[in-house]
């Protein structure tokens, strides 16, 4: 059975979700390939068009209706980002979300138009530290983010350390090079944009309204929304451990026994190692042990009707995720889901807003949409394969 050898947070984005593009414009010398559309004190980041933009501000809309802002006003949706992961040849966007005038969520979507919110800004945080009047790349490769210009290669985790020499065969390659490379990847023009803020506005929330040419009231095509929760309040940490699967079952146990166990609590009675990890028997036998009830072991995701039936009921569950790395290595995660959302009625012709809210021991909380093949988080794209709840 396989088990969650969850690491400590990572900055790799392995993901169908994550990637940064460039195209060429083959009519134009290479040194003017790619006019600046902005200004030219700003950072500036190489970007082509999401063609789900519309599509991904609606979901993120919705997304967010089970979130309250802590200006108690509303979230602004900024303008996107590119990336490019050469890990996966694939294009992502990022879509910070500022409450006020903070960056308090990441909107992921990958090419397929698939969202997951993440609490996570890291990465985006650490770009708005780049040098000012400087063009700039972004992409993935060997699981790490970088931004590079014409002169330097900067590791985004580690935003003031410059690289010399990277890892991977497409590390090295020359800039313009790679600028070539995301041109044929992309298929469309891409222009330099400045790195967006608060007030570089897609969607408001309080108006509803899209910044587009095609804009519209968004409360006037998305029906009203329907948000269940469990009123969790000690989400568990992992820390610099292998714990998620204990983490998870500690944020359970706690919130339905009013328990105050760490992950390192469960582990230590488990009697398994802290970077051991768990399978899902293991898993199943803790919450057993330390949680209310009896819990069952679905070797799939929940069916909908199942989620739905564990929050009404306020039963968090367990979900198991599992991936592979950039070396074609098996890898999984666990994550706790509390909370769903859909349309007032559930109503079948609006199953894609069917929402998950689940918690993250790295300290992020996500938003998901159910219907989605793939979950990005903690650097990683896995696959919900396992599920344990309460019968």
């Amino acid at each position: 059975m396989k088990r969650l050898e969850c690491k400590k947070r990572i900055w790799k984005f392995i993901s169908s979700i994550i990637v940064f593009t460039i195209v060429i414009i083959l009519a134009c010398p290479k040194q003017e390939k790619y006019v600046s559309a902005q200004m030219d004190n700003e950072i500036q980041m190489l970007r082509c068009e999401d063609d789900y933009s519309e599509q991904s501000l609606t979901y993120i809309y919705a997304m967010l209706q089970g979130v309250e802002p802590e200006n108690e006003k509303n979230f602004k949706v900024a303008d996107y980002l590119s990336a490019y992961n050469a890990d996966t040849d694939k294009i992502f966007y990022l879509y910070p979300i500022y409450d006020g005038e903070a960056c308090a969520y990441i909107a992921h979507v990958d090419d397929a138009g698939n969202v997951v919110i993440s609490s996570d800004t890291t990465v985006y945080d650490n770009l708005t530290q780049l040098e000012e009047g400087e063009d700039y790349l972004l992409y993935v490769t060997g699981g790490v983010y970088y931004a590079q210009d014409d002169d330097e290669i900067i590791k985004i985790d580690e935003v003031d350390s410059v690289e010399q020499q990277l890892d991977t065969e497409y590390g090295n390659l020359p800039y313009e090079e790679k600028i070539d490379n995301f041109g044929k990847i992309a298929g469309s023009d891409a222009v330099f944009v400045n790195l967006a803020d608060e007030n570089d506005v897609l969607l408001n929330t309080a108006t509803c309204n899209m910044a587009s040419e095609r804009s519209f009231a968004m409360r006037a095509t998305t029906p009203e929304t329907v948000v269940k929760k469990c009123g969790i309040t000690d989400f568990v940490l992992q820390g610099p451990y292998g714990l998620c699967w204990a983490a998870s079952v500690a944020t359970i146990a706690n919130y339905e026994r009013g328990l105050s166990f760490s992950a390192m609590t469960v582990a230590n009675a488990m009697q398994i190692g802290f970077d051991d990890g768990a399978n899902a028997i293991e898993c199943q036998t803790a919450l057993n042990r330390f949680a209310l009830g009896t819990y069952s072991i679905y070797d799939d995701k929940l069916a909908w009707t199942s989620v739905k039936s564990n929050i009404n009921n306020d039963n968090p569950f367990m979900m198991l995720l599992y991936g592979t790395d950039n070396n074609g290595n098996d890898v999984g995660h666990a994550i706790t889901g509390y909370g769903y959302s859909c349309i007032l009625g559930d109503l079948a012709g609006y199953s894609a807003y069917r929402m998950l809210y689940a918690w993250d021991s790295n300290n992020y909380q996500l938003i998901l949409l159910y219907n989605s093949p793939t979950i990005v988080t903690s650097g990683y794209t896995f696959e919900w394969q396992v599920s344990i709840d309460r019968d």
